[in-house]
């Protein structure tokens, strides 16, 4: 079994902070078909934790912190995490955090990599902050950092820093060379170039993507940029290759919810009720 990441759905007890206009969880109005949630930062079972484990001994090594909610909306049980992660006899050394960046301070970042979390995976949707936080609907109240306040902290704090490029129309105005000189002026680790999943069933979020999606001519310019600039480095077992690119590592990914290849488990994801899947909707693709 070849699995290329462990996602840690965090726990949220409620909903997202933010409303992102592209929000593959709020396509889904049947969320519940998976059970309530019975893991919290004061409650982890023995059999969540060997979860953990069956993944880690299938020889997955990496990691990230997600959920249907902002990671950070829980911060005691990221905390609880990764104490019992350093306790396992193989623990999980590549950890990251997918976020927005969303109401977070420099704290929630200096304690992120404290406690062993080693890349800072930052979703953008545009390069301008307030059209960034516009289309993710994030309350004023908790935009706090700018983008590029984020990369600065988590680099000051020792973290690897990957920007996951969110391809709206926002980034159409900007050729593939300036998409990358940015990258590299902030110091960014590395790029991903996801194309934003529609579900097909003509939800709000599938009209918004069909008006604001990427253009095929933009995409285009940008595969053939990364091809004649950069060095493939390998092929990634979900079958998208790694390149290093102006110094960056870059992956385009065409396939964010691993629906195109069966072939390999992109994902095994650890929801809070308590239950490893390999797929995000399918609730049939129960492992453990």
């Amino acid at each position: 079994m070849n699995i290329q990441s462990l996602s840690i759905m965090v726990p949220c007890g409620g909903h997202c902070m933010n409303n992102c206009k592209f929000c593959v969880s709020r396509m889904r109005a049947d969320e519940h078909i998976f059970g309530k949630e019975i893991v919290s930062a004061t409650n982890i079972p023995q059999s969540y934790i060997e979860r953990i484990k069956y993944v880690r001994d299938a020889g997955c090594d990496n990691m990230i912190i997600t959920g249907t909610t902002e990671p950070q909306q829980n911060m005691p049980f990221i905390d609880k995490l990764l104490f019992i992660n350093w306790q396992l006899p193989k623990p999980f050394y590549n950890i990251a955090i997918q976020t927005t960046g969303a109401n977070m301070v420099e704290r929630d970042i200096e304690n992120l990599s404290a406690w062993g979390i080693s890349t800072l995976a930052l979703s953008v949707a545009s390069f301008n902050m307030e059209r960034n936080w516009d289309i993710i609907q994030t309350p004023e109240a908790a935009r706090k950092l700018s983008i590029e306040q984020l990369i600065g902290i988590a680099k000051a704090n020792n973290m690897n820093v990957r920007v996951c490029l969110n391809l709206t129309d926002e980034f159409n105005p900007y050729s593939p060379k300036y998409i990358f000189q940015w990258a590299n002026e902030r110091n960014v680790d590395q790029l991903t170039f996801r194309k934003i999943y529609r579900s097909g069933m003509n939800t709000e979020q599938d009209k918004w993507i069909i008006q604001h999606s990427y253009s095929n001519e933009s995409y285009t310019k940008i595969i053939k940029f990364i091809k004649e600039m950069g060095t493939p480095i390998r092929i990634l077992p979900f079958g998208a290759t790694l390149y290093d690119c102006m110094d960056i590592g870059v992956v385009v990914d065409e396939d964010c919810m691993g629906k195109k290849n069966l072939n390999e488990m992109r994902y095994a994801i650890l929801r809070p009720n308590n239950h490893l899947y390999s797929s995000w909707d399918l609730k049939g693709s129960l492992i453990y």
